[in-house]
């Protein structure tokens, strides 16, 4: 995962970065208090929001909920490669939640 902004010192009011995920991989269910957005660039994969699925792949955008449960995983034969947005000043405001 790669922030788009790093220097965590400046307040933007929006954190933007570009996740990477490698075929057969995944990001475990979490939750966090902050809603999200993912913008799909390119590869394929599964979502999981609450108790819904859905297959996605370049140019799908998803909106996540703020609290909402939510997995991803790379289905395709190449990395799923997203970016993602949060709006908060800092990565280091968002606190992850991983279900058990």
């Amino acid at each position: 995962m790669w922030l788009i902004h790093w220097d965590t010192r400046i307040d933007t009011g929006l954190v933007t970065g570009i996740a990477q995920l490698a075929p057969g991989e995944h990001f475990l269910p979490h939750c966090h208090e902050s809603e999200e957005t993912y913008y799909v660039v390119s590869g394929r994969g599964k979502v999981d929001i609450n108790d819904q699925s859905a297959p996605i792949g370049p140019g799908c955008a998803i909106h996540i909920p703020s609290g909402a449960t939510h997995a991803l995983r790379c289905t395709g034969p190449e990395p799923l490669c997203l970016v993602f947005s949060f709006p908060r000043d800092r990565f280091d405001e968002i606190t992850y939640h991983f279900a058990e």
